[in-house]
């Protein structure tokens, strides 16, 4: 996942949490076979890797809003031992993971392939567990050659990209044969070339649609170079990052005209390009199709869904009063069936979402703090999948504050480690089950707390707290929740009380942020209440 925004040096800390009360569940959701587990990306989560162009970048004073870089994250690369045996324990039967080019190839043409077998050791033994891999091959990190010779604005991009795809697929052709090629190309590109919060970090148009066309390009190309390797049994995708844009003010034409065009810069060219070889003008238009396959270019549909933006300008921006998480990103979960409504009619085929997720610190503890900053364990239950001796896990059995728990000392605990993901999740899933497009996986964003990328270490999106310091991890109450769904695959009025009640979001304050504005579309002003439906439009 990632910011829009470039980092500004600042520390996190809870937001109030002043929305309205989740509304109680009157009857059982079933998920009707919905596969759920947890995505992740290597940069994110290994650590250690120092060839790579976003360590470069982190290096640089100002860059991260924290001060901290990739190369200690999650310490996965050593640690995915303890981390496959947490995950399975949960008994998530999915999980999304790449694996690192830089890593890989550190040199153009020469390829390290005792990373490529331990690659191979790590995927074989979620397998052997029961874990099926959704491997992604770039995720917005580029070996160090790769990124000085432009990256994908480079002419040759493709070939470089397709030489390391290709080999990377017949190492692993035995144990994977689910595959993103390129993660979230519309924001690796503006990222890295128009709002200057990843490497190189320039402000070019021109590079901005260069990055684009190529990484359409190797898309392509990768699909059927991949199934050329594996046949019919690959599946193979992009993770397309999409959110619902909405008008301010409907009633006003600019701020509706605007709500299109932002959608159609940002992801619906990007898409055409991508999932079915339409290039529009600005990416070089029919012209760059002519050498490529005809056709559709996946199997699944992968979509990366977080929030929704108000419309009145061609900008960010989030409707007063609305719920948001810790980095103030509207929670919308109607929106995550808009946007796959929309690419599923456009494109067909089924849908994966291969992102979703927010970002909750939890809430402040006796020292005023979540479990952002140092990210010291709160809780003290270990990283086992268990209640840790909670009992009931800590969780409210009515009103939600700390005396209605089983366990207050428990209830505590873990109300520090997150606030409101487990509402989070289940409104989405609840949006997901209640729709009528055929949405066949669910992976979370992320599993343990990781390196946000231009927010460093202080976000927490993970359903297993970290303490970076000691690299201790503690599975929260969503983790748990998701332990639970995946045993019964419905989600219960009893469930949904214990994980819900008493969990309320923050609220969008336009004294606070200049990006939050008043407006009037919909429930934009409202609070997303349970995901029942209820709410205006029903999507986002």
């Amino acid at each position: 996942m990632s910011t829009p925004d470039p980092a500004r040096a600042r520390t996190l800390e809870p937001m109030p949490r002043t929305s309205a009360a989740a509304e109680p569940l009157l009857r059982d959701v079933d998920l009707d076979g919905l596969l759920i587990g947890t995505a992740s990306a290597a940069a994110q989560i290994e650590g250690g890797d120092e060839n790579n162009d976003w360590l470069d970048w982190a290096r640089v004073p100002g860059n991260i809003a924290d001060g901290s870089t990739p190369l200690r994250a999650t310490d996965h690369w050593n640690r995915w031992r303890e981390d496959n045996d947490l995950m399975a324990s949960l008994g998530l039967p999915i999980a999304r993971l790449g694996v690192e080019w830089a890593r890989i190839e550190p040199r153009p043409g020469e390829f390290h392939h005792a990373v490529l077998d331990r690659y191979r050791e790590e995927i074989a033994d979620l397998r052997d567990k029961g874990i099926r891999p959704l491997v992604t091959l770039h995720h917005f990190v580029n070996p160090r050659w790769f990124a000085a010779r432009g990256g994908f604005t480079a002419k040759d991009s493709a070939a470089a990209y397709l030489r390391y795809a290709e080999t990377t697929v017949r190492a692993l052709d035995d144990l994977v044969d689910e595959w993103v090629t390129i993660n979230e190309p519309n924001v690796y590109a503006t990222q890295a070339h128009m709002f200057r919060s990843g490497p190189p970090g320039n402000k070019s148009w021109r590079d901005t649609m260069a990055v684009l066309r190529n990484t359409a390009v190797s898309h392509i190309r990768g699909y059927e170079l991949i199934h050329g390797i594996q046949g019919d049994r690959a599946k193979v995708g992009i993770a397309h990052h999409a959110r619902a844009f909405a008008p301010r003010n409907p009633r006003n034409p600019l701020h509706r005209g605007l709500a299109r065009v932002n959608r159609h810069l940002f992801q619906d060219i990007v898409a055409d390009a991508h999932l079915a070889g339409k290039f529009h003008p600005l990416l070089g238009g029919a012209k760059m199709g002519r050498d490529l396959p005809s056709g559709r270019h996946h199997d699944f549909l992968g979509l990366n869904y977080y929030s929704r933006t108000a419309v009145d300008k061609l900008d960010d921006g989030t409707f007063v009063g609305a719920p948001v998480n810790d980095l103030g990103w509207e929670i919308h979960p109607e929106g995550l069936v808009e946007c796959a409504r929309d690419l599923h009619q456009r494109f067909g085929g089924p849908v994966w979402i291969t992102e979703n997720g927010t970002c909750d610190l939890g809430d402040p503890g006796p020292s005023g703090h979540g479990s952002s900053g140092s990210g010291s364990s709160s809780s003290g239950s270990s990283g086992s999948g268990s209640n840790g001796g909670h009992g009931d896990g800590g969780v409210a059995k009515q009103s939600g504050s700390v005396a209605d728990y089983a366990n207050a000392e428990a209830a505590a605990a873990d109300r520090r480690l997150e606030s409101f993901r487990p509402r989070f999740i289940l409104e989405h899933l609840r949006a997901i089950a209640e729709s009528d497009v055929p949405i066949e996986r669910y992976y979370h964003w992320c599993f343990v707390d990781n390196w946000e990328w231009a927010d460093g270490e202080e976000p927490r999106f993970g359903i297993v707290h970290l303490d970076y310091g000691t690299q201790e991890r503690t599975v929260k109450p969503s983790g748990r929740m998701l332990a639970e769904l995946a045993v019964a695959g419905r989600i219960t009025p009893e469930l949904h009380e214990r994980y819900t009640v008493g969990r309320r979001y923050p609220v969008a304050d336009e004294n606070t942020d200049p990006n939050v504005r008043a407006g009037t579309a919909g429930s934009g002003a409202t609070d997303s209440g349970s995901g029942s439906g209820d709410t205006d439009g029903a999507v986002s």
